[in-house]
């Protein structure tokens, strides 16, 4: 189920340029639920999910437009440290929202 889910979810993303928060994190809600999994895991579990599902494209990304000349690599490697930082800071965030608001706003 989730292997069909994944294929979709790319189709989607490479067809109409959406798919993994619209599609993935609603769909991998609703497994989990069917799956009988703690309702108050549900929601973080899929946003950790559907976050780890951007790590291969954005390698991708990052390997592919510094070629083209499409990004200014000064500017984020200024910008570097405050994402990370940032990353953080939201992750801690996050974790500590109740799943039913998580819900409300994803």
């Amino acid at each position: 189920m989730f292997l069909l889910l994944v294929f979709f979810v790319g189709f989607m993303t490479g067809l109409l340029g959406f798919g993994d928060g619209g599609i993935m994190l609603s769909a991998l809600t609703s497994l989990f639920l069917l799956q009988n999994m703690p309702v108050e895991n549900i929601v973080h579990l899929a946003l950790g999910i559907s976050m780890a599902a951007f790590i291969t494209p954005s390698f991708s990304s990052l390997n592919a437009q510094p070629s083209q000349h499409a990004v200014f690599l000064k500017t984020v490697k200024n910008m570097a440290p405050d994402i990370i930082m940032g990353t953080f800071i939201a992750s801690l965030f996050v974790s500590q929202i109740s799943a039913f608001y998580l819900a409300l706003f994803f």
